[in-house]
């Protein structure tokens, strides 16, 4: 376990310092990470490349995990939480869902320390302490804390916002995550073995969802966007974001975090303007198992895709350039479309319990009815990934053609609901100026 040294931080034979003259003054702004080599017979350093104390800290952890060989001791003594944290700094916080990955296994850490302070649990809390006892008390303990949106009131201050239930599915997550970082550390032989734990399966803890929105409703979305509702009403530049992830949803079919992830930016090698294909992963990015296809692009979407300066899902802003005189928009991608939606979904009576997510299996749904072919909706879903010999296929002029027909079907009959919500841009009137 990582104790604090000097008043910074020290784990195992490194800690964590400032760089000194002779008279004890900061050589540099840096922390360094400092160690005894023996085989020299003096201190060695090497520095952090930051001032940050928290930064530094898991720098310094990365240069011990890589220099770890664990002895018997060692793995006597490595705790839950250790093993936690540095599954997080080695793996979690590599992937793109490094947020939520940090958030549950934030949620076993809670629990942990609850009930260590109630007595249930003894401080180190070792890998044989979790059982099934550990998971079921974790389990009704969370499921009853319900999820708190956080938003900034006024003054620019972080106050709780609405409230929701959380899901069974929701709190399982964590317990695949905790499950995850043991393995790790077993893998990493930090731990002798892994406690038997055994996660509950989607089927258990979710309810088959059955509800579906049909095109007339998805074309209500539409026209909400552009006539909103409440704080939103009549402000229709306000909702662009949620428009924009909308469009993408019919047109790509793609998960709501691969949609959020859609750029034009030539670095991530995304948009394929000349071949009409969008590769729903970036460039550079490892493909897991939730799969991100190359999908066809439809003329409406191509048309947005246009008119995009980097981040599909973003917001704009008339602004007068007063260097020039001339108006510009700025675009500004949104990390998140959850608040609009779930406004959305109230205003419209939509199935509740559903996130954005709804769109993704109603448009699947669809497409099977005007008969496109179930391979092609599966491999535009990613639940069937390309094989090696199969990538060129994606630029076979009839790749997923039944795909592409279908939705090309469904954007006709959307048009005739909600055609003005189909134009990627917006007249509105510059409403402020930048330099």
């Amino acid at each position: 376990m990582a104790t604090d040294k000097g008043g910074i931080y020290q784990r195992g034979g490194f800690w964590l310092d400032f760089a000194r003259g002779a008279g004890g003054e900061r050589a540099s702004d840096n922390l360094y990470i400092w160690w005894y080599d023996p085989a020299r017979g003096r201190q060695r350093r090497k520095t952090t490349g930051t001032a940050d104390v928290r930064l530094a800290c898991d720098k310094l952890d990365e240069h011990y995990l890589a220099t770890l060989k664990p002895t018997d001791v060692d793995r006597a003594t490595y705790d839950v939480p250790t093993a936690m944290v540095d599954y997080y700094l080695e793996v979690g916080s590599k992937r793109d869902s490094a947020d939520a990955i940090r958030a549950r296994l934030k949620h076993v850490q809670m629990f942990i320390d609850r009930e260590v302070k109630a007595g249930r649990l003894k401080d180190p809390v070792l890998p044989d302490n979790i059982d099934d006892g550990f998971l079921t008390r974790f389990r009704a303990w969370l499921l009853a804390a319900p999820i708190v949106a956080r938003k900034k009131d006024a003054e620019g201050n972080w106050v709780d916002g609405k409230e929701r239930p959380r899901s069974a599915a929701t709190v399982e997550e964590s317990v695949i995550q905790l499950k995850a970082a043991l393995n790790h550390a077993f893998q990493k032989r930090r731990i002798a073995h892994v406690p038997p734990m055994k996660h509950k399966t989607r089927a258990q803890v979710s309810s088959p969802r059955t509800e579906r929105i049909t095109v007339d409703q998805m074309g209500e979305m539409l026209d909400y966007t552009l006539r909103g509702a409440g704080r939103y009403g009549g402000h229709p530049a306000r909702l662009l974001p949620l428009r924009r992830y909308l469009i993408a949803a019919v047109c790509t079919l793609a998960r709501p975090d691969a949609i959020l992830d859609m750029s034009v930016a030539p670095s991530r090698r995304q948009w394929m303007a000349a071949d009409r294909r969008f590769a729903l992963n970036p460039h550079g990015r490892q493909q897991t198992k939730k799969h991100r296809p190359i999908v066809g692009v439809p003329d409406v979407l191509h048309a947005w895709l246009e008119a995009t300066d980097e981040w599909f899902v973003c917001s704009e802003r008339q602004m007068i350039d007063l260097t020039t005189g001339e108006a510009m928009t700025v675009q500004r991608g949104v990390g998140a479309i959850r608040s609009a939606w779930d406004t959305m979904r109230l205003e419209l009576k939509l199935p509740a319990g559903w996130g954005p997510k709804l769109l993704r299996h109603s448009m699947a749904t669809e497409l099977r009815r005007r008969r496109a072919d179930p391979w092609e909706v599966s491999g535009q879903l990613g639940h069937r990934v390309l094989k090696t010999s199969e990538i060129y296929a994606a630029f076979d002029p009839d790749y997923l053609s039944t795909v592409s027909a279908a939705i090309d079907d469904v954007i006709a009959d959307l048009r005739k609901a909600a055609e003005q919500a189909f134009h990627p841009k917006l007249t509105q009137e510059p409403s402020a100026t930048e330099g």
